[in-house]
């Protein structure tokens, strides 16, 4: 895994360990993502996944892939 500390922030690039809050993926701030990212997923492009947890206000989740465009949220 290859990972990089920025900040408070990690960049993960491999998406295969647990996303934190205030992770940034691929480039996009995530957010309150509490659940595994898994080997093959897209984060911060299209394809979010399986997760659990939350978005934060003003993250926009792309909508390709059956995922969905997720802004506003608390």
């Amino acid at each position: 895994m290859f990972v990089i500390e920025w900040g408070s922030c990690v960049l993960n690039s491999s998406f295969t360990d647990v996303v934190y809050a205030g992770d940034i993926e691929d480039g996009a701030y995530i957010g309150l993502f509490t659940g595994a990212v898994y080997p093959g997923n897209i984060e911060g492009g299209a394809y979010i996944g399986l997760f659990t947890g939350g978005i934060c206000a003003g993250n926009v989740v792309d909508g390709a892939f059956g995922s969905k465009k997720l802004t506003g949220y608390p």
